[in-house]
């Protein structure tokens, strides 16, 4: 794929003639500039790009709840297909209230990663085909339709968190402020788009003295098996307080959680 006149992209510096283009959500944005970031970096393939807000959780007049906001991810398997990543509960998935915090702490890393081939092998000139390669923390765009779970309208947004939709694949790429979009390309005629916080992970180590463990010359295995037995009894007395009095608030907080999470859970069956 030849992105050269593209001023948007630059040379990977890996001798592998890939090139990468970027853009940063730093702030909230519109609708309409989310789609043109895309569009000016996708300029020379024929994905298809809008935006969408997702909707907060919400009841009308009735007491029903507005849309969904609780949905599996769509990943591929070994073999390349579309299926819903049912290895965690939707709940630690597509989470419309958490996603923000999920994306950024890269609990959530969303990538989609698209061939463009002609329609039939012996015939260059036919029509372009988009075909994935690859997706992981995505959501089914006609998913999100059956759920309600996408709006226009910023009064009911989900702060901070917008649904960039590939139409051509019916993907959906979570972003949110504080992200930012990645696109590589390499000779071949693929794309990967990929979503990352801006802030890289801190590199820094912990002064909790655990570091001394590290060495072998310097911490005995007795004195390593005797603080072991230490941190096992300190934890045991700590747990044994979860059943006296002083903790009687948090055991009644926890209670009406886990209600509340088996109710969310049923309403977005």
């Amino acid at each position: 794929m030849d992105v050269s006149s593209n001023r948007y992209f630059s040379p990977i510096p890996t001798g592998e003639h890939r090139f990468a283009a970027h853009f940063s959500l730093q702030y909230p944005t519109h609708l309409d500039w989310l789609v043109k970031f895309m569009e000016k970096r996708t300029a020379e393939t024929p994905l298809q790009f809008s935006a969408a807000f997702f909707r907060r959780p919400a009841r009308d007049k009735h007491g029903n709840w507005t849309g969904k906001w609780i949905e599996h991810c769509t990943v591929t398997d070994a073999t390349g297909s579309r299926i819903v990543n049912e290895y965690y509960p939707k709940r630690q998935q597509i989470h419309i209230p958490y996603l923000h915090y999920r994306l950024n702490t890269r609990q959530l890393m969303p990538l989609m990663k698209v061939s463009f081939r002609p329609a039939f092998a012996d015939a260059p000139d036919s029509p372009v085909v988009t075909h994935v390669e690859r997706l992981w923390d995505v959501l089914d765009y006609e998913t999100a339709l059956r759920g309600n779970m996408l709006t226009d309208d910023a009064e009911e947004a989900e702060p901070d968190v917008y649904a960039i939709i590939e139409h051509t694949t019916g993907i959906i790429i979570p972003i949110a402020v504080g992200m930012k979009a990645e696109f590589i390309v390499g000779q071949d005629d693929m794309m990967t788009i990929r979503v990352l916080p801006m802030a890289s992970r801190s590199g820094y180590r912990s002064y909790n003295g655990h570091e001394r463990y590290e060495d072998e010359g310097t911490y005995s295995e007795q004195e390593l098996r005797d603080d072991i037995a230490r941190w096992s009894r300190e934890l045991g007395e700590q747990i044994a307080k979860r059943d006296t009095e002083e903790f009687a608030n948090w055991r009644e907080a926890i209670k009406e959680l886990k209600e509340r999470t088996q109710e969310y859970d049923r309403d977005n069956q």
